[in-house]
């Protein structure tokens, strides 16, 4: 049961040239399916639109709506200064932050506020059902024995993840980070925490930067099983950036991110862009906030929060894979997790530049970037799985031997490349020492921290395993 004494919330809805089915289906769910004394205004902010139907004809509609106004920036601002300009005029204790492509479902709300009531502290955000983008049609999301929570990669980009619920499945789960599309906070802690940086550009990094700062400066993230809300899940951003690409907004964004949060183990995130040369502006009052508040440190994080993320500097050999007879050809493949097991890694012009081109060699003959990592298809192909997925360990053990083949051991092949005038094909093998077989790569540890508690649980384990062969020597 939920707390008799919810707070009223301020719903802010940011837009920009957004189709006015889809914002109107946003407001029409929240109207119909939150309880109206819970309500105190829905804040419609734009980001000022070019499109007709988002001027007048939306005013004139929701006129008819007591608790719904609009808010306009006349210039562009981007998604982060356009939910601070709704914020301006919000005057609820708490606050959500939706995208205006959704659909809330019946209950999405009180689960929100009773965490926040309980812990103002407390950053919530909800179960994202998928609104399918070709059709409209809303597919809940499965409720099994996991929950899905947010984490994120090295590339500082949102990834979902599942963990298994420890006994009630409507008990809050913690999440160390959260998607951007549904965020619920206090306004005290928000203020408090800085709100959201107004040095981003445009989109991205926002979600990250909430979530590093609630849990790093006294708070929390909970992703919360009883609140369920559609999202519509473009396939690409149908507005433009500016004068910038999307990419290199996004990239001048999470190095801000990195500067003020990341500690030193930001190295991580340069190193897949080699070195993200960018303009991010002055973080000095961000930084400021940061010491005033008296926040932990990203390692603290890491231990506290994400003791499981990976650490690139415990691997031992990093860079570009190189093949020794083709000078120029390097081992190339995408992160892109939707694809993985369906396209195979392969191999491009080397470019100097990381990204793709970038591979770690760590434990347990691992192969991989950052959550994906090299495995045996189909005897003789490569392609990318989940690391953390042990199922299929054999298939994952590679070795970069003395004379320079990467060896696969459970298939007793070696990376082969083939070039001809027409193709380049990568694959595994019989081990023949030729010059085609053969690959330049980095040997040692890439630069960058490793956690302190990483160190002691390496030190404890061998310990244990001096222990153990002690024991069976005995």
């Amino acid at each position: 049961m939920f707390r008799t004494d919810l707070p009223e919330v301020s719903i802010i809805i940011p837009f920009r040239d957004e189709a006015w089915s889809t914002l109107l289906r946003t407001v029409h769910s929240i109207l119909n399916r939150t309880p109206p004394h819970l309500v105190r205004e829905i804040i419609l902010s734009d980001d000022a639109s070019t499109m007709e139907h988002l001027h007048r004809p939306l005013e004139d509609y929701i006129s008819q709506f007591e608790k719904v106004k609009v808010v306009r920036l006349k210039e562009r601002g981007g998604l982060i200064r356009t939910r601070l300009n709704g914020y301006a005029i919000s005057t609820a204790p708490v606050v959500v932050f939706i995208d205006s492509h959704c659909e809330v479902t019946k209950g999405w709300i009180e689960p929100l506020l009773d965490r926040i009531a309980t812990d103002d502290r407390i950053v919530a955000t909800g179960i994202m059902d998928v609104i399918e983008g070709t059709n409209f049609k809303y597919r809940p999301y499965q409720i099994d024995d996991t929950s899905p929570i947010g984490t994120f990669d090295w590339r500082l980009l949102f990834k979902w993840t599942r963990v298994k619920y420890e006994g009630d499945r409507t008990a809050p789960v913690k999440s160390p980070t959260l998607i951007g599309c549904l965020i619920a906070i206090s306004r005290r802690f928000f203020d408090e925490i800085g709100r959201f940086d107004e040095g981003y550009f445009i989109w991205g990094a926002e979600n990250l930067e909430i979530s590093f700062k609630a849990w790093m400066c006294g708070g929390r993230v909970e992703q919360l099983g009883c609140s369920h809300v559609g999202h519509v899940y473009k396939g690409r951003l149908p507005y433009n950036w500016g004068n910038s690409s999307q990419g290199s907004v996004l990239d001048r964004n999470l190095l801000r991110l990195t500067e003020v949060w990341l500690d030193d183990y930001g190295v991580y995130h340069k190193q897949l862009c080699n070195g993200c040369a960018a303009d991010i502006g002055d973080v000095s009052e961000r930084i400021a906030l940061r010491n005033k508040l008296q926040c932990q440190s990203f390692e603290w994080y890491l231990e506290n929060v994400k003791p499981d993320m990976f650490i690139p500097g415990e691997c031992f050999t990093h860079g570009e894979i190189r093949n020794k007879q083709h000078k120029s050809i390097c081992v190339d493949a995408s992160d892109e997790e939707s694809i993985f097991g369906k396209l195979h890694v392969s191999v491009y012009g080397c470019h100097g530049r990381a990204g793709n081109q970038l591979w770690y060699l760590c434990n347990y003959g691992q192969i991989r970037r950052l959550r994906g990592c090299w495995a045996q298809q189909h005897e003789s192909n490569i392609t990318l799985t989940i690391c953390d997925d042990n199922n299929d360990v054999p298939r994952k053990h590679f070795e970069y031997r003395e004379d320079d083949t990467i060896y696969h051991a459970d298939s007793r092949k070696c990376l082969d490349l083939y070039v001809d005038s027409k193709s380049r094909i990568l694959s595994l093998l019989e081990c023949t020492g030729k010059d085609n077989q053969k690959w330049t790569w980095n040997r040692g540890s890439p630069p960058g921290p490793i956690p302190k508690y990483r160190i002691r649980s390496r030190e404890k384990n061998n310990g244990d395993d001096s222990a153990n062969e002690n024991d069976e020597t005995n």
